[in-house]
């Protein structure tokens, strides 16, 4: 769950993610992405959204992609590197390691994501779909509260 007003776009997710799959610190290697809108001022990580029924895997030409338990996985010994996850996918959050020419997409880090953990401003939660989805809805109704309050 991603709480976009919160993010700094300081993307420790980012390092964090790369040095912990890849072994080095280096953003276009992290399966998370913090996305920068200039025009409305705000900073939002964009992480693969485990889709219920994904998209990159009805693609796959050779079956590479499978879901196991709630996380989407790639089998990159059976990956042609065809790119069509990356083009189908909904959000743009399935993308090339364009230093290893792989495959990637967040895995959850096995169940305790690191960029959760090591976020200095809780901006990336993870949680159960029902209470992510619940909490969100808090969270815009605060956020229209005040915008309300503000311009009343």
């Amino acid at each position: 769950m991603v709480l976009a007003e919160r993010c700094t776009g300081c993307k420790t997710c980012e390092m964090v993610c790369s040095l912990s799959h890849e072994g080095r610190c280096n953003p276009v290697e992290s399966r998370i992405t913090v996305i920068k809108n200039e025009r409305e001022g705000i900073n939002f990580p964009l992480v693969c959204a485990q889709c219920e029924r994904p998209v990159c895997k009805e693609v796959c030409p050779v079956a590479a992609i499978f879901v196991d338990g709630d996380v989407v996985k790639t089998d990159l010994t059976r990956c042609v590197g065809c790119r069509m996850c990356v083009l189908s996918c909904p959000i743009g959050a399935t993308s090339l390691n364009p230093v290893t020419h792989q495959i990637i997409r967040c895995d959850l880090c096995g169940g305790d994501p690191l960029c959760v953990t090591f976020c200095p401003e809780d901006a990336i939660q993870f949680a159960p779909i029902e209470i992510a989805q619940a909490k969100i809805g808090r969270e815009r109704a605060k956020h229209f509260a005040a915008f309300i309050d503000r311009d009343g």
